[in-house]
């Protein structure tokens, strides 16, 4: 249960924001943090000892969830915004630690990575919304992920193996890239097609009136390419990339790599 300490400070807080707000914290609160298992007076010096349980943070953070009359006060509290943004920034790094594994995992499904990068959207860019179920676009036979961009465009993400030997092959001037990514491409004209016939179906089911559909496909690692560095191998993705419309191919060397800048500057 949150402290009589804690409350004063909540509703002088919520009071000098929104004006008019009285709370007086009830009798029963406690003058210290209790939480089942722990000394009282002592959740904070064990939390700055890193000597709290998980079990106990969870019970916690639920009793804080719990009480909704705290939320306004709560979301006002830059330790509180500090706090999300710490979590959310762990996760992200957690989430592109996974992918990084799952890709060099030679027996990983394009249906795993589906999920995990479904979990990790953030990686293809903060101006797209995950918020779209797979029923409500059809024609999506595919392992795919479908997105919404800030402006109203459609974006689905094609995910393709990542071991792919023949992803570039080729010398001397001379180079082809893996039937593999000619067959994905050619999915993505016909989602491309199919989402451009259900126009109205689609928009009546996103209750918008979306724009253009583009497909991201990702597919394809240059560490798994012999013979062929990974500028070779980023030259004729590029090239590829200038004579479609709509389509935009991308290795998952390039995905991780935009995902490691987002979330390190200074890498740039």
């Amino acid at each position: 249960m949150p402290t009589k300490p804690y409350l004063s400070e909540c509703a002088a807080l919520a009071s000098d924001r929104y004006g008019g707000f009285s709370f007086e914290a009830p009798a029963e609160a406690p003058e210290d943090l209790v939480v089942e298992g722990v000394p009282d007076g002592k959740l904070v010096e064990l939390i700055d000892a890193s000597a709290v349980d998980s079990a106990s943070i969870d019970e916690l953070m639920r009793a804080l969830t719990r009480n909704r009359e705290l939320l306004p006060a709560l979301a006002g509290l830059d330790s509180v915004l500090d706090l999300t943004g710490l979590v959310r920034r762990w996760q992200a790094h957690r989430g592109l630690a996974e992918l990084k594994r799952a890709i060099r995992d030679p027996a990983v499904e394009p249906s795993e990575l589906r999920q995990l990068l479904q979990r990790e959207s953030w990686m293809f860019g903060g101006h797209l919304v995950p918020w779209i179920r797979d029923e409500v676009v059809p024609a999506l036979d595919h392992e795919t992920i479908p997105l919404i961009q800030f402006d109203g465009a459609l974006q689905i993400v094609s995910v393709e193996r990542p071991q792919v030997a023949d992803l570039v092959t080729g010398g001397g001037g001379q180079y082809s890239l893996s039937p593999l990514v000619t067959a994905a491409c050619d999915r993505a004209r016909t989602m491309i097609r199919a989402l451009d016939s259900n126009r109205g179906m689609i928009g009546e089911r996103l209750g918008i009136s979306y724009g253009r559909v583009l497909v991201t496909i990702v597919i394809g690692h240059p560490d798994f390419v012999p013979d062929l560095d990974t500028a070779r191998i980023r030259d004729e993705i590029r090239s590829l990339n200038t004579l479609s419309t709509g389509i935009t191919v991308m290795t998952y060397e390039e995905l991780t790599t935009i995902a490691e800048r987002t979330l390190n500057p200074a890498l740039d």
